[in-house]
């Protein structure tokens, strides 16, 4: 399903040669998020970015892109919130009793997912990747890679 917003700007998805993020593909990374996270340190939960308007995914998608065709990624975005969670089974007194969660901002965990995605299109389209690199490829695991070197 294709969208398209009348703005003074131009769409995300026609102002470069390069096919780094477009409306549809932001918002379907967004609504694969997991709804069950703990908000980074805005407050924004990815349920509310999945309520977002289409105009303020449009402006998301503007911001994601241009930060790749700048190379740059928001100082904003690697802000972090540390969270001690206990583990279960460990005596109060063991340092060890607690494990550090960070949550980041919601709209730099879309910004990375769309970068992966990005990411793994490149990888996958290579033709001059040797046969056995298995990392950062669809469908290939560190256990096939075990097993082809044990036959």
């Amino acid at each position: 399903m294709t969208r398209s917003i009348s703005l003074a700007y131009p769409s995300p998805s026609t102002t470069s040669h390069l096919n780094l993020a477009n409306v549809d593909k932001v918002q379907a990374i967004v609504v694969a998020l997991s709804k069950r996270k703990t908000p980074g340190p805005e407050g924004i939960t990815n349920g509310m970015l999945e309520k977002m308007p289409l105009i303020g995914m449009y402006y998301l998608c503007l911001f994601i892109k241009s930060s790749m065709l700048l190379g740059a990624f928001p100082i904003r975005w690697k802000a972090a919130t540390v969270v001690m969670l206990p583990k279960t089974l460990k005596p109060e007194t063991a340092s060890s009793k607690y494990r550090p969660i960070s949550l980041l901002l919601a709209s730099g965990e879309v910004s990375e997912a769309v970068l992966l995605h990005r990411l793994k299109e490149v990888v996958d389209s290579r033709k001059d990747l040797q046969e056995f690199q298995f990392k950062f490829r669809q469908g290939r695991s560190s256990i096939q890679q075990l097993l082809r070197l044990t036959e």
